[in-house]
């Protein structure tokens, strides 16, 4: 997708990216997922928050809920990823899902392990 009116300000063509998806989700009322990296603290921590967005904090500000995949090596080779709800607008934030995943077969979810 690109902006609707490009500009010499690239945070500010990425807004408008971020606004007409959120667009396109509310006029046909459905939920919309994006992705989206984090920036280099992030990729160092164990568990990515709503500051460890890279580039444009605006992609916060304008999205329901941000929810971050976590997983340290471990995890990785136990199959287990942690979800967390960085940023919610219409409910509770701050909830960490812990996930068993199968990528192999291309199941992201087989089984919640627990949520905190």
């Amino acid at each position: 997708m690109a902006p609707d009116f490009r500009t010499q300000d690239p945070i500010e063509n990425s807004k408008s990216i971020y606004v007409g998806l959120r667009a396109i989700a509310m006029q046909y009322d459905v939920a919309l997922l994006t992705a989206t990296q984090t920036n280099r603290e992030g990729a160092r921590s164990s568990v990515a928050t709503m500051t460890d967005v890279a580039e444009d904090f605006n992609k916060i500000r304008i999205a329901d809920l941000v929810i971050s995949i976590n997983k340290t090596e471990e995890e990785k080779a136990n199959q287990e990823a942690r979800l967390y709800f960085a940023a919610s607008r219409n409910q509770r934030s701050d909830i960490t899902i812990r996930i068993k995943q199968d990528l192999e077969r291309m199941q992201f979810l087989t089984k919640i392990l627990d949520v905190t």
